[in-house]
């Protein structure tokens, strides 16, 4: 809220989803995440949490030094032609390799 008052995400939204792609027109989908399936959260404290395994994240393949999708996230009320869907988050991702390693 503008006045700094936590917005109770659950009690507003049946859920939120995801997708991350190459383009905006892309057909590949390389990040899809969605409350239905556990990697996105909305909480009562406004927050939006991410719970990305790290099975899915070392699954990305890196085709260059790194990579840059665009994505948006959907808050949603309702299903079907009643569903009404908040925007409040686009932009862009970029994804590097693990950089840190052991030293030898």
């Amino acid at each position: 809220a503008p006045d700094g008052t936590p917005i109770d995400l659950p009690a507003l939204y049946d859920g939120a989803r995801m997708q991350a792609r190459p383009s905006i027109d892309s057909p590949i989908v390389e990040l899809n995440l969605s409350t239905a399936d556990g990697t996105l959260e909305l909480t009562s404290a406004g927050e939006i949490v991410f719970n990305i395994s790290a099975a899915a994240t070392s699954a990305i393949v890196m085709q260059a030094d790194y990579l840059q999708w665009v994505y948006d996230l959907e808050l949603f009320k309702g299903t079907g032609p009643a569903e009404v869907v908040d925007r409040p988050i686009e932009g862009t991702i970029v994804v590097w390799p693990e950089v840190t390693r052991a030293i030898v």
